[in-house]
């Protein structure tokens, strides 16, 4: 006797396989995290630099509490915030994340987050120190919170 497609037996395996399917889905999103797609948008900004991990991830932090000034008292939005950071970050690992961050809707958020990193990295790094960043590591240093101005390139020398 020939089972019938639609049998109990297989509704069953077939809602297992799907329940596993979204379990593997779920701990893939729960395992990504917003500030490793920072870390990404740094280095296809800075391709051939060679970037320390360690400290590169720090910048990627503090980008990423940067973004989350906004939402201090908005838990939900700052939840909802970092949903879409993770979201675009596995895009990206499937599909790429050239191919991602040309598309409309992200073209111009991940632009601009990729501004505010470098703009936080490189001044805050030994970038400009170094005779060729392709040869030599780049280490982020965290500016110091206490310190009236953070930028090593500004004049500070009164007029006169």
């Amino acid at each position: 006797m020939k089972t019938p497609i639609l049998s109990r037996r297989n509704l069953l395996l077939a809602g297992a396989a799907g329940a596993g399917a979204a379990s593997l889905g779920a701990i893939w999103f729960a395992a990504a995290s917003p500030k490793d797609l920072i870390y990404s948008l740094i280095e296809r900004a800075l391709p051939d630099v060679r970037l320390d991990p360690a400290s590169v991830g720090e910048c990627a932090a503090d980008v990423l509490a940067d973004l989350d000034v906004g939402f201090q008292t908005a838990w939900m939005q700052r939840f909802v915030s970092h949903a879409k950071l993770k979201t675009v970050r596995l895009a990206g690992q499937v599909a790429g994340l050239d191919r991602v961050a040309g598309l409309g809707p992200f073209e111009a958020r991940l632009e601009e987050i990729t501004r505010m990193a470098i703009t936080r990295l490189l001044p805050n790094s030994n970038f400009f120190d170094l005779a060729d960043a392709k040869a030599e590591m780049v280490y982020y240093t965290r500016p110091d919170p206490n310190q009236a101005c953070v930028n090593r390139f500004a004049d500070l020398s009164l007029p006169g």
